[in-house]
């Protein structure tokens, strides 16, 4: 695999994620954070198993924010780390990776691959993206691995959806036949009803040379933006490549026709053009079925799907000691021990200079006390209570508290630990 190279998004937000940023987290206690363990998938020696070895260390490439580059090759010191000069979205980052790759080697294939993904089953995942490279090789086409979808309508709208031709295929790779990203609630549901449906997982293989020849076919203007990238940087003038870089515009025209603009992202730019009707194109997409092990945690409470609970329905991750709590979720990234006590039904998080309470029920609202706490200097922020319900104990040494839904709460720094009481 000596032209095939890995491409790691580690570029967002992460807005529910607060106090961590997920990319850098180890929500599963693995002790490897999430692109760490992603970049291990791809990279790292196994001693079991078909494929002990996969994409050369030094092909792994990882694209992030500006603000978020010294910490990522902090995590990531033998990785190629690329800074996107702007958040342009994902197609953009995609394609800024793509351009340095291009400056040595232009005729490669890449894997692409998100850093905030919980994946397991190490040789099945490899060996599907065995078959994804093998498929590229055979066919022109891009491919991509499907995760088989749960039964509940309202999940599949946060996902992409992906129709294959069960009849249709090479090996393993189905046809793709059409490609719906983030499906509406009542598509969702007629799409359950049908069958031969899976969620999109985010991970794509394409040869460079395809990928040249649909972004010029689908996206003239930004393949032309891209080729003033990589002439920029053929002639090592970076400052010219930044510039071009940023002229491309997050968004692209709805592939569905509607007039109005949506996200530069690869499954509205390529995806759903390639794999429209009306398509007459010599290139396909493919889809091979997942069936290892994957879990995208879109916010702290899903840590119960990825983690064990103990018998009182406690998940503990990290340097935690729960007393006398019940269907608590903790996860301490402080050099000090968590300790909670006497709590039921809240999430506590501690890192980053915060020790977050939450209601389970309101983890999504977690993104709005972000917005609070980064736009403040408070030593408490509240969302959705009562900074007067919320007591601090003892010397923070700078730690902050963050709570969301608490109708009393209390946090105490002490020489054993950082303790927490909520409701």
């Amino acid at each position: 695999m000596e032209n095939v190279f890995g491409v790691m998004m580690a570029g967002g937000a992460s807005s529910r994620f607060f106090p961590e940023n997920k990319v850098f987290a180890d929500p599963t206690g693995c002790s490897r954070s999430m692109v760490q363990q992603a970049c291990d998938r791809l990279t790292a020696e196994s001693e079991t198993g078909t494929h002990k070895t996969f994409v050369p260390a030094k092909n792994f490439y990882c694209v992030t924010g500006l603000d978020m580059a010294d910490e990522m090759k902090k995590h990531l010191p033998h990785a190629n780390v690329l800074a996107e000069p702007g958040r342009r979205n994902t197609l953009p980052a995609i394609l800024w990776t793509m351009a340095h790759i291009e400056k040595h080697t232009p005729d490669g294939t890449l894997i692409v691959v998100t850093g905030d993904h919980v994946i397991r089953d190490l040789d099945i995942f490899r060996s599907a993206l065995a078959l994804a490279v093998e498929t590229t090789n055979e066919k022109k086409a891009i491919v991509t691995i499907g995760i088989s979808p749960t039964k509940d309508a309202t999940e599949w709208t946060a996902f992409g959806a992906i129709k294959s031709d069960l009849e249709s295929k090479y090996k393993d790779a189905c046809k793709i036949i059409r490609f719906q990203e983030k499906p509406s609630l009542d598509q969702a549901q007629g799409m359950i009803a049908e069958g031969c449906w899976n969620w999109n997982s985010g991970m794509f293989v394409v040869k460079m040379q395809l990928m040249r020849e649909l972004l010029e076919e689908f996206q003239p203007e930004l393949f032309q933006q891209y080729s003033a990238i990589v002439t920029a940087l053929k002639a090592d003038n970076a400052d010219a490549a930044k510039e071009a870089f940023l002229s491309i515009t997050p968004t692209v025209p709805d592939p569905a026709g509607s007039g109005k603009k949506v996200d530069a992202s690869i499954d509205y730019a390529i995806m759903m053009r390639l794999t429209d009707a009306d398509y007459k194109g010599s290139a396909e997409g493919f889809c091979i079925p997942g069936t290892f092990y994957w879990m995208d945690i879109g916010s702290w409470n899903a840590l119960r799907t990825v983690c064990d609970s103990d018998a009182q329905n406690n998940v503990v991750v990290g340097d935690a000691t729960l007393q006398d709590c019940s269907s608590v979720i903790s996860l301490n990234a402080l050099s000090q021990k968590l300790i909670v006590k006497g709590t039921k039904g809240i999430i506590v998080v501690a890192g980053s200079g915060w020790v977050l309470l939450c209601k389970e029920d309101l983890a999504q609202a977690v993104k709005q006390v972000r917005g609070k706490a980064l736009g403040c200097e408070d030593a408490i922020v509240c969302e959705q209570c009562e900074v007067s319900a919320i007591t601090v104990c003892g010397e923070s040494g700078g730690v902050r508290v963050a709570a969301v839904g608490i109708s009393k709460g209390k946090v105490e720094f002490t020489s054993d630990g950082v303790c927490v009481e909520a409701e």
